[in-house]
């Protein structure tokens, strides 16, 4: 595929997701996923306070140690603590409500006469959902990690921060061969490991824009992440609470941007009136 191709096809799928919007019930289960993640932040931010401490201080401890019930430490640790029960919530819940939205935009092009197969049960299809967004989540995390260990060790900050990028874009590749998956449960009946080998054959047929869509989430998250990637820097030069704030931010960010990726992905296969399975 051209360059000049793989751009208008990502164009099509932004444009694709713009308009799946007047169909507003496809916000809802990302709208959802945005509020318990409000939740998680409100509790770990009011842990002193009653009647969450009772139950809350310990948890704080856990996550983050004896220090992060503590000002400002809790702040400087407060992005660590929440990544702690980001994680393994989007693995489960948060795929869970990407799968319904995934379901209902399907249902939506299969009005608008696309030929999508129909619908397995949601509720059935909620346990396949789930261990997708497991192994999702574990690779996207892993190799980047993995990276990032190996850079801490290669003596180097040059190749350091090149081994730091190439975990970077690897996790992004990844990302780009399991996005499908989804709606592979949907529009297959596929279990788990089905819908990950058929979501892996769509993403390498489609990796150049997919990549495309990906790297579009990850721009849009890029300057809350950096700065929470130094939270020492934002406690000592700005309020504490910041870091709150920014946590917040990236909340919003992700909300619209998860909403982008899914819409995108899954607009790039069921727009085309041929049969795509």
């Amino acid at each position: 595929m051209s360059v000049a191709k793989v751009f208008l096809e990502y164009l099509r799928g932004l444009d694709e997701a713009k308009r799946m919007l007047r169909a507003g019930n496809v916000v809802l289960p990302f709208v959802v996923f945005a509020a318990l993640q409000c939740l998680v932040l409100l509790a770990l931010a009011s842990f002193p306070l009653r009647p969450f401490s009772a139950f809350m201080v310990p948890v704080v401890q856990w996550l983050g140690g004896p220090h992060a019930v503590h000002y400002p430490s809790h702040y400087l640790l407060l992005p660590e603590m929440y990544h702690r029960v980001y994680l393994p919530l989007t693995a489960t819940v948060g795929f869970a409500l990407f799968g319904w939205a995934v379901f209902m935009m399907a249902d939506h092009f299969a009005r608008e006469g696309a030929r999508v197969p129909s619908a397995p049960s949601l509720a059935r299809s909620l346990p396949a959902m789930v261990v997708v967004g497991v192994v999702y989540v574990t690779a996207a995390t892993a190799v980047p990690a993995l990276f990032t260990w190996l850079s801490g060790r290669v003596g180097n900050d040059k190749l350091a921060g090149l081994f730091t990028l190439a975990g970077a874009l690897g996790s992004v590749a990844i990302q780009a061969l399991l996005v499908y998956a989804l709606l592979f449960i949907r529009t297959a009946g596929s279990g788990p490991l089905g819908a990950l080998r058929r979501s892996a054959a769509c993403g390498r047929s489609r990796f150049a824009v997919t990549v495309l869509i990906l790297l579009t989430v990850v721009l849009a998250h890029l300057p809350i992440d950096s700065l929470l990637g130094q939270p020492d820097k934002v406690v000592l030069k700005f309020k504490p609470e910041l870091v709150l704030y920014l946590l917040a931010a990236g909340v919003v960010v992700e909300l619209i941007t998860s909403y982008v990726l899914f819409a995108a992905t899954t607009s790039l296969v069921l727009s085309r009136r041929e049969d795509p399975f």
